[in-house]
């Protein structure tokens, strides 16, 4: 086994050159075609993407609308806590907190 003969290597040179060419010519004869049967044509896909970055951009302004309200009622909270603080003082005539 020390040596190959001519037969031998022109037969493994066939096989692998028609391996190699079969699958040039198969990615090449299928290269426009969709990967899947099933798969969706690129101008869905597009009007898909489209759709999903207005959702997106939706999403994050009413994110930032939420967050600013948020801010919002916390400083209404501090406000009505003062207002209550001042009208609990004048019921009681004065005397909340020691005066």
């Amino acid at each position: 086994m020390d040596s190959v003969t001519p037969t031998a290597f022109w037969a493994a040179m066939t096989i692998t050159a028609s391996a190699i060419g079969g699958s040039f010519f198969f990615g090449a004869s299928h290269a426009g075609e969709p990967r899947h049967p099933e798969a969706a044509p690129v101008e869905v896909v597009t009007e898909l993407k489209v759709k999903v970055q207005a959702i997106e951009s939706s999403v994050q302004m009413n994110r930032y609308l939420l967050d600013d309200v948020k801010n919002e009622i916390r400083e209404m909270r501090v406000e009505q806590s003062s207002n209550m603080e001042i009208v609990l003082d004048a019921i009681d005539g004065g005397g909340r907190n020691g005066n």
